[in-house]
């Protein structure tokens, strides 16, 4: 991807994630309202344009449940030991833990300038 198309503020997260369907595991690199970034450990078993659910475990010192974010595979990226996944969030879950978590971070200042991919 060459330019970044999310206009929603993103946020740097090291939150553990788990793709439910695969068992893929990584960690969420950035989140917003709209998406996430995450960083599968080696090659992902997803494909493009894929719903998949993505549970997220966020840091022990926010304080925060882990929720899940149900999300279409918006683009891939392979790297050498690792893979980049671009989720568009499709339905927020119920409940308040995605949107504190969001509000946690960016009063954290976890905000994550746009980057070319």
């Amino acid at each position: 991807m060459g330019d970044e198309r999310r206009n929603a503020p993103r946020f740097e997260s090291h939150a553990q994630t788990v793709i439910e369907k695969t068992g893929d595991r990584g960690e969420l690199a950035d989140i917003s309202i709209t998406g996430c970034k995450l960083e599968i450990d080696g090659v992902a078993s997803v494909h493009l344009g894929e719903l998949h659910s993505v549970r997220i475990f966020p840091e022990r010192d926010v304080g925060i449940l882990p929720f899940t974010l149900e999300g279409r595979v918006a683009w891939i990226m392979k790297h050498d030991t690792t893979t980049s996944l671009g989720f568009l969030v499709d339905k927020s879950p119920v409940g308040e833990e995605f949107p504190r978590y969001v509000d946690c971070l960016s009063f954290y200042g976890r905000f994550r300038r746009a980057s070319v991919h």
